[in-house]
Formats: C-alpha cells, sequence, structure tokens
C-alpha cells in the first residue's frame, strides 16, 4: 500500500534471531563466506497481495536495502495450511480448485444445459500482477485484504463494469460489433491482462465470462 503501517499489517518486522515480535517467523538457513541465506514464513492471518521486502541492519544507526523490485515477495492465501481460513482438507480437492488451470463451465438453462472449457490461466506470466491491480482498483482497505469474506464480496463485485468501472462489460443484446461476442472467449487470461494494462471496462461478457474471471 501506499502508507505502510504495523497496524494494518502491511508493515512487517521480522526477526532473524531467537526472539519473534510477531506471527511472522524468521529463520537463518545457511551461512556460506558472505553469503547468508535466510527464511520467512507469514502468518497464516496475513493479509494478502506483494509485499516490498527490505534488509535492514542496525549497525548503531538503522541501514536497510534500496527499493529492489526482483525481491517483491507475494503472500496468498493457502489451502494447504490448517490455520488459514481457506483450509481444504483434501488433496483431490486442492488439485480441482486451486492447482488446475482448465475447467469446464456450465451454462445454458433448465433442460439445456452445455459445458465449455475454461483456461483459467492463474500461472500465466502477468495474472496474479493484474489480480492485484483489480483490487487496488476497488480501492478496498489494505487491512481487509487478509479477510477471505470481504476478498470475495469485492473480487465479485470488481468482475462487473457496471457502478465500479471493473473487469467486464455485460451484454445480452445480440449486438457485440464495439467489442467481443461472449462465445469467443476461451479463458480469463486475455480480459484480465487487457483490463489490467488499460484500466477500461473490457467488452462483452455474459455469466460464464463473469464466472471463468473470477474463479482466477
Amino acid at each position: 500500500g501506499s502508507d505502510p503501517t504495523p497496524n494494518t499489517g502491511s508493515r512487517i518486522v521480522v526477526t532473524f534471531g531467537a526472539r519473534h515480535v510477531n506471527s511472522w517467523a524468521g529463520s537463518i538457513v545457511s551461512t556460506q563466506g558472505s553469503t547468508l541465506t535466510l527464511s520467512i514464513t507469514p502468518s497464516p492471518k496475513s493479509i494478502v497481495g506483494k509485499f516490498r521486502t527490505y534488509v535492514a541492519i542496525d549497525a548503531g544507526t538503522m541501514q536497510h536495502t534500496p527499493r529492489n523490485t526482483s525481491t517483491d515477495m507475494y503472500v496468498l492465501f493457502n489451502a494447504w495450511c490448517q490455520d488459514d481460513t481457506v483450509f481444504f482438507p483434501e488433496d483431490a480437492g486442492r488439485s480441482e480448485y486451486v492447482l488446475a488451470d482448465y475447467g469446464i463451465i456450465y451454462q445454458g438453462a433448465v433442460g439445456a444445459i452445455s459445458g465449455r472449457g475454461w483456461m483459467y490461466g492463474q500461472y500465466e506470466r502477468g495474472v496474479l500482477d493484474a489480480c492485484i491491480s483489480i483490487l487496488d482498483a476497488s480501492h478496498m482497505p489494505i487491512s481487509d485484504r487478509g479477510n477471505v469474506i470481504k476478498m470475495v464480496r469485492m473480487g465479485s463485485a470488481m468482475l462487473n463494469a457496471q457502478d465500479d468501472s471493473g473487469v467486464l462489460v455485460g451484454n445480452w443484446s445480440d449486438d457485440y460489433s464495439l467489442g467481443t461476442d461472449p462465445t469467443m472467449w476461451t479463458g480469463s487470461v486475455k480480459i484480465l491482462l487487457q483490463y489490467a494494462s488499460t484500466k477500461v471496462s473490457v467488452p462483452f461478457g455474459q455469466c460464464w465470462v463473469f464466472a471463468g474471471c473470477f474463479n482466477t
């Protein structure tokens, strides 16, 4: 965030001795010559998003390393962690709901249901940053980003362009001349990357397009 503070959980001090100052754990993995390898384990209650990381050394006066985007750290909800709200106890469920980047979305009306493939693309370059940029565009308070219920609600709201200039413009008119026919979309990646790069709602979507992007 623009103003990281300990009170919002957006500024964390991780120590690497025996004393931990908060619920994030730091440990020294190895030392070899002038190289020190450290491990950081975030708290299961952390806010999620992209953290900037610095190394600070107290040598009489506090000194810290300059900004380096290559050391940014992403913290996500963790379905493997028993202390995380989103913990899911079965490997099969985690494989389908978290790890799989392709699935089937069902659509239609009662008595006429069909399935279509959808590429969620959560591993594609730029998609994670695009999702974080959507949260930034929502102006959701940083301190709420560790609350999975609030995150899901905000994510749902931001998928629709109505009211908050979100990701997709809905269109059920059969006139798609000013955008893409919803039936032509086969995955989330192009939609999310286009929105993140232009900050303009992408035309057009219908229910399964909203659902596919929301899952990503």
